[in-house]
């Protein structure tokens, strides 16, 4: 029974190592450019997550680019409010206001929504194979396949023992 235990304990632990959540730090350059910074709380870089600049009062999407290899993009403010969105794979989405320019933002968020809005084509659609159910499906097959595995062996070594008793 030891032995199991310490096997499950083996093969759950990896699972909770790997756990981290990104970050968003937006820094005002204070002209007219904001920094924003993607990073995880592991301290992994987040290069390749994409950053959009959605604007509050259409929905619209005003910028959208991937983080280079600093995890950083410098970009300048845009004149209608807008929220910052740092989408870094499945499960890790975070959103925050954006930064108002120096003159301030042309548009209030009073306005009213556009008809024909754009309809918003999320980059990150989660797969079959990136869904945690799908991910858990897995690990607990494996876990079953060697679980069985080792019983397996176990009773094979019995049977040769008492095989070799007679």
């Amino acid at each position: 029974m030891k032995f199991f235990l310490k096997l499950l304990l083996i093969l759950i632990l990896p699972i909770s190592i790997n756990a981290h959540s990104l970050l968003l730090n937006v820094f005002d350059n204070e002209d007219n450019t904001i920094t924003v910074e993607g990073i995880f709380n592991t301290g992994e870089s987040a290069a390749g997550a994409l950053i959009q600049l959605t604007s509050i009062s259409s929905e619209e999407i005003i910028y959208e680019k991937r983080l280079s290899e600093e995890s950083e993009l410098t970009i300048e403010i845009p004149k209608e409010p807008y929220l910052i969105i740092l989408m870094g794979g499945p499960g890790h989405k975070i959103t925050k206001n954006g930064i108002p320019p120096l003159a301030g933002f042309a548009k209030s968020t009073s306005d009213t929504k556009e008809k024909n809005k754009k309809k918003r084509s999320d980059k990150l659609n989660i797969d079959l194979s990136s869904s945690t159910a799908v991910n858990i499906s897995i690990i607990s097959a494996f876990i079953l396949l060697f679980l069985t595995i080792f019983i397996s062996i176990r009773n094979t070594n019995k049977i040769l023992k008492e095989i070799k008793k007679k």
